[in-house]
């Protein structure tokens, strides 16, 4: 549709046009990041540069200059997000990104959940040692499960409380369609074992949280079947809404929607650089 032909069309720019911003800094780091759609291009736009770089990358960086190469190539990733992705979202990345960058140490998480570490950034091959990252900001599903899985080296995406974005393709909103139809048959055709919508609302109301996760168990392998599964790229990091530490999670945390008051206001930009902010405090 227009939306992938415009995505499409961003990476043929951000392709072509970048490498020769970077031309004069000789970058030994490359930090690519983005917010939203900015995040799907940018980790897009790094896998693609880490499966074949450009030819400028060959040249050898001249290491007085490579701190400032760093930067340079950091500020031209900036800028071309702000065209793709709008000036708002793109300054909240580039804002997250460098207070992840600043950490003095890795990300630590809640007790009994591992510590966030930092990504590897491996060199790219057939480059004179440039090394390349991505650090994405609510990015959506852009790849199924190998290929996300296969960046994970190089890229991060983080997610914000119950940020619908990450969560939203057209297998979730079709297991969301299903699992209304389901709770919503008469009782002698609904399976057995599940309440209805009313019942549901009930044990919310009344704080049942096993009854309710045993509904949810009941429910989740009838709906959640749909094909053309996709997630964000890279590794996962979950970040608390309100505040704390974060951790790594995997495919389950973003293979279905939640429905919550907050699902919206969580994407936000703001949202994620106070999130990203607080969280680099533990």
């Amino acid at each position: 549709g227009p939306l992938s032909q415009l995505v499409a069309r961003g990476l043929q720019i951000l392709d072509a046009k970048s490498p020769r911003h970077l031309e004069q800094a000789h970058p030994r780091r490359v930090v690519i990041t983005g917010h939203s759609l900015g995040a799907g291009v940018a980790s897009l736009l790094t896998a693609l540069w880490c499966d074949s770089p450009p030819a400028i990358w060959g040249q050898q960086a001249s290491p007085s200059n490579s701190q400032a190469a760093s930067a340079a190539a950091a500020a031209t990733a900036g800028t071309d997000a702000a065209t793709a992705a709008g000036a708002a979202g793109a300054s909240a990345a580039a804002a997250a990104a460098a207070a992840v960058a600043d950490s003095a140490a890795p990300m630590d998480v809640v007790d009994d959940v591992p510590t966030v570490p930092p990504l590897e950034a491996p060199q790219v091959p057939g480059t004179a040692g440039v090394s390349i990252e991505c650090l994405a900001f609510a990015c959506p599903q852009v790849l199924d499960a190998r290929l996300a899985e296969a960046q994970s080296e190089h890229t991060m995406s983080f997610i914000v409380g119950d940020d619908m974005v990450p969560r939203l393709s057209y297998a979730t909103v079709q297991d969301l369609r299903n699992a209304v139809l389901l709770l919503s048959r008469p009782g002698a055709t609904r399976p057995q074992g599940l309440p209805t919508p009313a019942e549901i609302l009930q044990l919310e109301t009344a704080g049942e949280i096993e009854a309710l996760g045993r509904a949810y168990a009941a429910l989740k392998p009838l709906v959640a079947t749909s094909p053309g599964r996709l997630f964000p790229s890279g590794r996962l990091v979950q970040l608390p809404p309100n505040g704390g530490a974060a951790w790594e999670v995997d495919h389950s945390a973003v293979d279905e929607l939640r429905i919550s008051s907050d699902m919206g206001a969580a994407h936000l930009p703001r949202r994620c650089l106070l999130a990203v902010q607080e969280a680099c405090k533990h």
